[in-house]
């Protein structure tokens, strides 16, 4: 994740933008420090601390593609560059199991609420089952 140091001079350069005295705050060479402080922290994060396989997320209700998930828990099945796949488990009736409605969100559309004990289908699933 970003740096408390990378996360301050954010901070500051957004203040100043904000106020119109980006000028008189950072010279540029601290600006070009700061844009490369950025670039390294993106560069290095992973999506792994963005989203894991068995991550249960809460779909936005405003700005979900599909209405019929707005709000869903999703339990999270694999991390793609773009976003997760994912499921919501059906009910079911009378005595059988229901399905996995699966969806794709996009980061930004989601947040995180906590982990599964247990993950139908993951692709870490199918990788340890090929083994």
């Amino acid at each position: 994740m970003m740096s408390a140091s990378t996360r301050k001079k954010l901070a500051t350069w957004a203040q100043s933008l904000a106020t119109g005295e980006i000028a008189r705050t950072l010279t540029w060479q601290q600006l070009e420090d700061l844009v490369a402080d950025l670039h390294e922290t993106l560069a290095n994060d992973s999506m792994e601390e963005l989203a894991r396989v068995g991550d249960l997320v809460q779909l936005d209700p405003t700005n979900t593609a599909n209405p019929m998930f707005a709000a869903c828990i999703m339990t999270v099945t694999a991390v793609k560059s773009w976003g997760v796949v994912g499921y919501v488990q059906g009910l079911g009736e009378a005595g059988r199991i229901g399905g996995q409605a699966y969806y794709r969100a996009q980061f930004g559309t989601f947040e995180k609420v906590g982990r599964a004990a247990w993950v139908e289908g993951s692709e870490d699933e199918a990788k340890e089952e090929a083994k």
